[in-house]
């Protein structure tokens, strides 16, 4: 009887482990995971909450800066905001694909 009852209790384990992976892959969160190859697999179905999550967060800092610093402040502060909770994961990326197609030579160089 045992097994009936923890077997739904698993999949809720697995679900919050892939929602934490998924947070400390994507975010600076400091969680204390356990990275398994087939767990970021299962993380990334998460990968749009957190990426939501992290909309929020810039959104509030947004509509909370807006009225006393002015629309333009309130932006720059918003994307700072998700810049630093992503570890800029996303400047990163856009650098490493400017770095790539910035290349001269042949292939070998590359």
């Amino acid at each position: 009887m045992a097994e009936t009852t923890d077997a739904p209790m698993a999949g809720v384990r697995r679900a919050v482990a892939g929602a934490a992976l998924a947070l400390a892959f994507l975010t600076v969160a400091p969680l204390p995971v356990r990275e398994r190859p087939e767990g970021i697999g299962a993380a990334a179905a998460w990968f749009p909450a957190v990426g939501a999550l992290v909309g929020l967060v810039a959104a509030g800092v947004r509509v909370a800066a807006d009225p006393t610093l002015g629309a333009g402040v309130a932006a720059v502060l918003a994307t700072a905001v998700m810049v630093a909770l992503t570890g800029a994961l996303h400047q990163d990326g856009l650098a490493d694909c400017a770095d790539g197609l910035g290349v001269r030579g042949d292939r070998a160089r590359r």
